[in-house]
């Protein structure tokens, strides 16, 4: 079978894939400019499950309301309407994607939650999605935790994701349901155990690596 080249739009995603999982063989594939790129099978079986995924349109149609982003930059709308993510264009969508980052506090906050409606979007488009930071990191959560493997991952992004998913705990213990389509068709109990259990991973993943990470409250 012959490797089809990969075209160089790719290579920060790549770049950072290669930096994420750096464990395992190593296999270089030809680029569409005539340069070769190496890295690990597991960061390659990623990268091709990422494209495979995004030929498919996972992610729900959401819509931006101004209680989304009212609090973080005052008067962005000047009429009280939601504006579906789907009609603006790719410029807008950038703009709100740097104005998330830029107000990004914590997890769960107003901008957080912005950049993961923004985000989802720009993906379902074909933009290429580079972690940058936690809330970043919260998109691909959401969108792989159901084939999610620990082990290839990097100690930063593993302590992020640990954080991530405390944080999730937290949301749903006070009632709080998942919306988002990756959770959907779920009750909020079936949502908890699937969180606990990718806690539960993430821990015995830490703990191999020597960290000492508190034991996962389980769901009750």
């Amino acid at each position: 079978m012959i490797d089809m080249p990969i075209h160089t739009s790719y290579k920060s995603l790549l770049e950072g894939l290669r930096s994420q999982y750096k464990k395992g063989e190593t296999k270089c594939r030809p680029m569409s400019d005539g340069s070769s790129f190496c890295m690990s099978d597991k960061a390659w079986s990623i990268f091709y499950a990422m494209m495979n995924k995004r030929k498919k349109d996972e992610t729900k149609e959401m819509s931006l309301c101004p209680e989304d982003v009212e609090e973080i930059t005052p008067k962005v709308f000047n009429k009280k309407k939601k504006r579906k993510l789907k009609e603006l264009s790719f410029k807008q969508l950038e703009f709100y994607h740097a104005l998330a980052h830029s107000k990004f506090g914590e997890i769960g906050d107003k901008a957080c939650k912005l950049h993961f409606k923004v985000a989802s979007e720009m993906i379902r488009r074909g933009a290429i999605h580079v972690r940058r930071s936690l809330c970043d990191g919260v998109v691909e959560l959401i969108h792989s935790w159901r084939d999610y493997d620990p082990h290839g991952v990097d100690n930063a992004v593993l302590r992020d994701d640990w954080r991530i998913v405390k944080a999730w705990l937290h949301t749903l213990k006070s009632g709080t349901k998942f919306e988002s389509k990756q959770f959907e068709g779920m009750t909020i109990e079936q949502q908890r155990k699937a969180v606990h259990h990718l806690g539960t991973i993430i821990r015995r993943e830490m703990i191999k690596r020597g960290w000492k990470p508190k034991a996962v409250v389980a769901p009750k």
